[in-house]
């Protein structure tokens, strides 16, 4: 039940961006919104690898072939994911939510 804007002037609309993880830059910070698989047993796999809603997760590098890319969620979990996982988590970039955090 999100509402997404779509509007040109990105700013105005920053806090309705959702987009999937792998299009987040490394060193940016965004919010997990949801994970977007029809494969129950898969969303559980992400869920307890630590892809919870809610979390922040920020890109620290991708490996010399660009997959897998390294992220870390919340304060301390460090993890590895491919391009076709990232793609299935859904992040926004609401950054006052991220500050106030």
């Amino acid at each position: 039940s999100m509402i997404v804007e779509k509007g040109d002037n990105m700013s105005e609309n920053s806090e309705y961006q959702i987009f999937p993880l792998n299009k987040l830059v490394p060193g940016e910070t965004a919010i997990i919104v949801k994970i977007d698989s029809e494969i129950k047993e898969h969303k559980n796999h992400l869920i307890n690898l630590g892809f919870m809603p809610g979390e922040k997760i920020t890109p620290v590098f991708k490996s010399p072939l660009g997959d897998p890319i390294a992220y870390i969620i919340g304060r301390s979990i460090r993890i590895a994911l491919r391009e076709r996982e990232a793609k299935k988590i859904f992040v926004t970039g609401d950054l006052y939510e991220t500050e106030m955090v």
